[in-house]
């Protein structure tokens, strides 16, 4: 059995092109949820060996946000996948101070070193992320055990939850090819 983990391809709103330009967390608010709505962008299709790997799975599952519905789309698998918000990207906390501007990546580095010890104002909370993974992963488990290799279309930071509670659970990360758009990682048992 299988249970293979992907990250959706490059959104219209990217939030790599914010890297160099200041903000202050206030303005933080906005740009998530400008990101939690966006699609994929129109020149973004995915490599072929993600079509083949999503492809060659029994059982499809997605998050339900836009920038993975339409990744599961250009992967071919449109009425094939399951979407459930369990799959859904962990919402970063952030505050709505003013001040200090900083570079956004700053930002985005500090709020989420922040949210793994514990801080999750205007955000989930790690515990819950984990709490949801574990759920999550039970879905998985359940239809690899039904259908045989399995296929998630999801999120860079959620991936990164369900993978550690795979391994918690007897799963073997047997392949990686990284953790930008399109990447996936691939558990067996």
């Amino acid at each position: 059995m299988k249970i293979i983990l992907m990250r959706h391809g490059r959104p219209l709103f990217d939030l790599d092109e914010l890297r160099g330009q200041k903000f202050a967390p206030s303005d933080i608010t906005q740009i998530l949820l400008d990101y939690e709505q966006t699609d994929l962008a129109p020149d973004c299709s995915p490599p072929n060996d993600a079509i083949e790997l999503a492809n060659a799975c029994a059982a499809h599952f997605s998050s339900q946000l836009p920038r993975a519905k339409a990744s599961i789309e250009r992967l071919g698998l449109r009425h094939k996948a399951q979407t459930d918000p369990l799959f859904a990207e962990s919402s970063m906390p952030h505050t709505h101070w003013t001040r200090p501007k900083l570079d956004a990546l700053i930002w985005s580095v500090t709020f989420r070193l922040a949210w793994l010890v514990g801080f999750s104002q205007n955000g989930e909370s790690f515990a819950h992320a984990k709490q949801r993974a574990m759920q999550a992963v039970e879905m998985l488990e359940n239809a690899a055990q039904q259908h045989g290799d399995v296929f998630l279309l999801g999120h860079g930071i959620m991936n990164r939850v369900l993978g550690r509670e795979l391994k918690r659970r007897g799963w073997h990360k047997v392949a990686a090819n990284g953790s930008g758009y399109w990447s996936h990682m691939v558990f067996e048992k």
